[in-house]
């Protein structure tokens, strides 16, 4: 029970999102799929060094030897993890189903989404420890991403091989042409002159951002729309965002209206339907290449973790009180 007995194996486990429990315990998030580990016997840190070598490389002796676990335990635990279907199994095929594509980058997106809500920038907003001029910052960078997202939405349409597509994404970006000024009002609503902001310069986290989305709409279409997905809020995220927000601004001794430019943001492009481009993007079509499956996923996964860095430098920049806020560019005369 919970055994393998194919010791030539080079197991790999699902794409997943480990989160420390209390006590020695772990919650494995796998799509929807939510899994508390207990200990039982060893450590959680002599878990977390085996799972490193579960990526598909390494045999089962291979695995004991360099996490120092034994190999009788890494047999059981491999073998549990397969029973509980948290393995990654491999089904050589050319084409993937549309539906089972759609599936698959949902429950993906959900989990993803959840991870970028675990950085700590917004458990330093709940919990009313970001300053002020933290929340400008996310605010500015946030005004930027939206600004320059003319920048990889262009490189999409250029690069698109399909019509349909590429006149999708025209009225995308004729949709999000003009949103930054929204964000910019909220960004005036913490004392920011407008032509400060409209003069500003984002930091690296957030052109870096920006890059990676130009990239991925040069390299892939389905990659791109992908990540629309991802960073495009859905109707049902909607209510509960704008609770939160006014939370955030209640527990900073905010204005309560001070986000409601972003919130308008939101609810536009909810009602535009943008997180469901990749939809209707599909709908004509029954399979998508997995060649090009593979590739989008890898993509989508790569901008998630963008956001993590982007959050990163939003925090490294804007927590500094020696930083300029709004961040300046530094010109020939300031050398």
């Amino acid at each position: 029970m919970g055994e393998t007995t194919e010791t030539g194996e080079r197991p790999r486990l699902r794409h997943c999102t480990l989160v420390a429990l209390a006590g020695e315990r772990l919650a494995m998030i796998v799509g929807d799929e939510r899994f508390e580990l207990e200990q039982v016997q060893g450590t959680r840190d002599a878990f977390l060094r085996m799972k490193r070598y579960l990526d598909g490389r390494h045999t089962l002796e291979d695995i004991a030897q360099r996490s120092d676990v034994s190999y009788g335990s890494v047999r059981t635990i491999v073998g549990q993890l397969g029973e509980l279907g948290l393995l990654r199994r491999e089904r050589p095929a050319a084409t993937i189903a549309v539906a089972d594509f759609l599936e698959r980058v949902n429950r993906s997106i959900r989990m993803w989404r959840a991870q970028i809500g675990y950085h700590r920038l917004f458990g330093m907003l709940e919990r009313g420890e970001a300053s002020r001029d933290l929340i400008a910052g996310l605010l500015l960078e946030t005004y930027h991403f939206v600004r320059l997202a003319p920048r990889h939405v262009g490189a999409a349409i250029a690069h698109c091989r399909e019509q349909e597509t590429a006149e999708l994404l025209c009225g995308y970006l004729a949709d999000e042409y003009a949103h930054h000024g929204l964000i910019a009002a909220s960004v005036e609503k913490l004392g920011i002159p407008r032509e400060q902001i409209r003069d500003a310069h984002p930091v690296i986290g957030t052109l870096s951002l920006v890059n990676m989305l130009c990239e991925v709409g040069r390299a892939s279409s389905l990659g791109y729309l992908c990540c629309l997905k991802l960073i495009e809020a859905s109707p049902d995220e909607e209510a509960g965002a704008r609770g939160a927000w006014r939370e955030i601004a209640r527990t900073a001794g905010l204005d309560a209206d001070v986000f409601d430019g972003l919130m308008r943001h939101m609810r536009i492009d909810v009602g535009a339907g943008h997180a469901g481009l990749l939809e209707q993007a599909l709908a004509r079509t029954q399979h998508v290449p997995a060649d090009a499956a593979h590739v989008a996923i890898n993509h989508m996964h790569d901008v998630k973790h963008a956001f993590d860095q982007f959050h990163d430098q939003v925090i490294q920049y804007y927590t500094d009180m020696s930083n300029y806020v709004p961040r300046l560019k530094v010109d020939f005369f300031s050398l």
